[in-house]
């Protein structure tokens, strides 16, 4: 999703109908609002940890450790997963496959791929949330460049099939 992990803490089960709205729209750093989009691979990730944790509470995402407190508050709000959280959860799992990734790493990673498979740098920008286009631009720069070149090379003739001026007759 290229989320934050601040916005991965903050998202409620309603904000995605409890794994099956495919968007969501959340309030992003800057108290900005942009939408979030899931896949379907996600999606049943979801679907599957809410089954399993067979509760109702408002935050998608639970404390499950024994540090949460036996009052879940209400609507769960006291077992919400902090960003610290969503942080401690992805390094203990990299660390279990034997990666270094952090959450910003999944961030990065989904700018990357996108940009890598054609994405304009401008709907990778909306899909970050960046607020300036000089943000993306500068932690993306080297993509850019490299598409760049890719559209010089693609539209420039050989010198072979190049057309001699003084040939053209008006």
């Amino acid at each position: 999703t290229a989320m934050r992990r601040e916005e991965v803490s903050r998202l409620d089960r309603a904000d995605l109908q409890d794994g099956r709205a495919r968007q969501a729209l959340i309030t992003g750093k800057g108290d900005k609002e942009r939408l979030v989009f899931f896949d379907e691979p996600a999606l049943a990730a979801i679907r599957a940890y809410l089954e399993a944790r067979a509760d109702q509470y408002a935050p998608l995402f639970l404390r499950h450790d024994l540090g949460r407190g036996k009052a879940p508050g209400p609507g769960g709000r006291r077992w919400r997963l902090s960003p610290k959280g969503v942080w401690d959860v992805v390094k203990r799992h990299a660390a279990a496959v034997g990666v270094r990734a952090s959450t910003h790493d999944f961030r990065h990673a989904k700018a990357s791929v996108m940009l890598n498979r054609g994405a304009k740098l401008s709907e990778v920008q909306d899909i970050l949330g960046h607020a300036s286009p000089e943000t993306t631009k500068r932690i993306y720069a080297h993509y850019e460049t490299r598409r760049l070149r890719e559209a010089f090379d693609r539209y420039t003739l050989p010198p072979e099939a190049r057309v001699d001026p003084s040939d053209v007759r008006g």
